[in-house]
């Protein structure tokens, strides 16, 4: 009987960082998601622009505000450990609402 106790780590060693990509992923998107809610609650809570100026005040000064066309657009880029790693910034979040729409 051959000893196979060499070929369980080799193949755990190959898989760690396939692992570890996976769970920075999951990660990232967690984070993207949760930025993307916050900028819709903003988005939902005000109703001119005085109230979005208050309200990116309150909680993230990173937020581009611009109004166009009887529109409130938000944008935001958010930084994630993927883009870190390989340089790059690809989680560029954008919500866009109406000027005294009825979200309740």
């Amino acid at each position: 009987m051959l000893n196979n106790r060499g070929q369980v780590l080799v193949l755990f060693l190959l898989l760690i960082p396939i692992i570890l990509i996976v769970l920075v992923l999951v990660i990232d998107i967690g984070n993207v998601s949760n930025e993307k809610l916050a900028l819709e609650n903003i988005c939902s809570l005000a109703s001119d622009e005085e109230d979005i100026d208050k309200f990116v005040s309150l909680n993230d000064k990173d937020i581009d505000v611009s109004i166009k066309d009887n529109k409130i657009i938000l944008e935001k880029r958010v930084d994630g450990l993927l883009s870190h790693i390989i340089d790059l910034d690809f989680f560029d979040l954008k919500v866009i609402c109406e000027k005294g729409e009825d979200n309740g």
